[in-house]
């Protein structure tokens, strides 16, 4: 997801720290929706929150290619439809109460 929005602005050699991603990210013109700060969920969140973030942030990454190139991605996107969504994983009650 991180290099499709890089590619989108033109950088091809990101580096491969993760510190400085945020730093990447503050001079691309073309991005998701509060991109850095979605990333750094990926990272801090707990698993059922990362999960859904990065299915959103993927959803928008797709949109933005399909908007600004004329890249054929119809492939990838019917695997991504065919995926099965995220859901959040079961309360606490509902694991005690299955033996």
């Amino acid at each position: 997801m991180f290099g499709a929005v890089l590619a989108l602005n033109g950088v091809y050699s990101p580096h491969l720290m993760i510190k400085w991603q945020s730093h990447l990210t503050g001079e691309l013109d073309v991005m998701p929706e509060q991109f850095a700060e979605r990333l750094h969920l990926l990272w801090t969140s707990g698993n059922a929150q990362a999960l859904r973030e990065a299915e959103t942030l993927l959803t928008d990454t797709v949109q933005l290619v399909k908007a600004r190139t004329d890249a054929d991605i119809s492939s990838f996107c019917q695997e991504l439809s065919k995926r099965r969504r995220a859901v959040d994983p079961p309360s606490a009650k509902h694991r005690s109460a299955t033996p």
